[in-house]
């Protein structure tokens, strides 16, 4: 992508969403009934009439017919001239709204009802048609992360346009991407109000079969203060373990695990003691197997893997779990780290690579992985390219597949010659 194309869609990505909350204040879903005050500090309407077209902008181009052929010539968008001053301009504008450092101007009721019944129409279209709504929130929060690092290196958490531009340096001047920046989910799952995420391990093996075994265990990891939105320090929103070892001490609040870990049992049971919602748990790893099959799909069908024959690779997939109790794929990493950091990680790990031996095992018999009895561990099967079936979303169809794709069990072992590794006496003497 052309560097003046990356830098337009940083400012119109960063701006859609300030668009958002614009008209989120306004409509009162944020801060109650604020229509604007007698004061010096104040945002004039325009502001709102920009934030109005972005959003208007952006739901025609999902193509929602029912906006498009009922909106007024007059709120269309008119690109200015200095499009990325314009665009800062906005989202300082609307920075300074969020944070009640100032506020819209003083209008009469007449007036006051009319825009509220725009701004209500508009962020009721975004929330019913825009899929990436729920990510959005009410602050306009953005990540931005180093391309190939990890641990938690470099990770830092923005609101203002411009402090994102200050960061990243020169777009024009960048030769590779050096940085990937991303909408942050400003409404997860909490416990005990504080954020967490979860890491998921699963396995690709027989790349011409393409079979992707996901792990039904892994840790939970806990952030050491409680989450907000206006602070946004490491310590609240980066749940590393190599961030967070350093504020063990200091976690807030005390009932938080010592280590600020849990494995996956330990959430199952806060979901059914503390939610009482004992099924729960079983919906949100079946999602969580529906993106990984979706995600390795993508990347299968774009040549993005490159196994060899004969092979597997471990994959460590971070899912973060929005209030609604939707998991959200934040990142999958190729190389995951297998350091007995915590007590958790240790145990899991050990676990792990035991139950990936079992798995690999089981790949030497063609139909073993289609056995109920044979052993995989922790290991769940839950897509195979051969059968052309997701077991994650197409359970039902894939066992009546595999019933009638099986072979005589028997007939295949007669097939196979196994290799004597150790040398008898008779051979020793015909050597001889």
């Amino acid at each position: 992508m052309p560097q003046d194309a990356c830098s337009d869609c940083v400012y119109r990505g960063c701006s859609l969403r300030a668009a958002r909350v614009a008209l989120i204040e306004v409509s009162g879903e944020l801060v109650g009934v604020g229509w604007g005050k007698r004061t010096s500090r104040t945002i004039p309407w325009t502001t709102f009439d920009f934030a109005e077209s972005i959003c208007l902008k952006r739901i025609k181009s999902i193509h929602l017919e029912f906006v498009e052929c009922n909106t007024p010539d007059r709120y269309q968008l008119e690109e200015p001239e200095d499009i990325t001053q314009a665009w800062t301009e906005f989202g300082q504008d609307v920075y300074n709204l969020m944070n009640q450092i100032f506020t819209f101007k003083f209008i009469h009721e007449d007036e006051m009802q009319h825009i509220y019944a725009r701004a209500k129409h508009v962020v009721e279209s975004s929330e019913e048609y825009d899929r990436q709504e729920m990510y959005d929130g009410t602050h306009n929060v953005w990540v931005l992360k180093p391309v190939a690092n990890c641990s938690g290196h470099g990770i830092r958490l923005y609101r203002q346009l411009e402090d994102i531009k200050r960061a990243v340096g020169p777009l024009k001047n960048l030769t590779y991407a050096r940085y990937v920046l991303q909408k942050y989910i400003e409404k997860p799952l909490l416990i005990h109000g504080v954020k967490f995420d979860l890491r998921v391990w699963y396995v690709i093996t027989n790349i011409d079969k393409f079979k992707i075994w996901v792990y039904h265990e892994g840790y939970v990891r806990f952030c050491s203060k409680p989450h907000s939105n206006i602070l946004l320090d490491e310590m609240r929103h980066l749940t590393n373990v190599r961030i967070q070892k350093q504020y063990r001490n200091i976690r807030d609040p005390p009932q938080l695990p010592a280590e600020l870990m849990w494995d996956f049992k330990q959430l199952r049971d806060y979901f059914t003691k503390n939610l009482n919602l004992p099924r729960r748990w079983d919906m949100i790893m079946r999602a969580m197997e529906e993106s990984i099959v979706t995600i390795m799909r993508c990347a299968q069908s774009v040549n993005y893997i490159d196994l060899r024959k004969n092979s597997f690779q471990l994959f460590g997939a971070d899912f973060l779990i929005h209030e609604n109790y939707q998991p959200c794929l934040i990142e999958v990493n190729n190389g995951p780290g297998l350091s007995p950091t915590t007590s958790i990680i240790a145990k899991k790990t050990t676990e792990l690579l035991t139950d990936i031996i079992k798995v690999i095992a089981a790949e030497r018999n063609p139909l073993s992985s289609f056995q109920p009895s044979v052993d995989t561990g922790k290991f769940n099967l839950v897509y195979c390219k051969e059968l052309g079936l997701s077991q994650a979303t197409d359970k039902e169809k894939l066992m009546q597949t595999m019933k009638t794709t099986q072979v005589d069990l028997v007939e295949w072992k007669k097939a196979v010659k196994p290799k004597r590794i150790h040398r008898t006496m008779s051979d020793k003497r015909k050597a001889v």
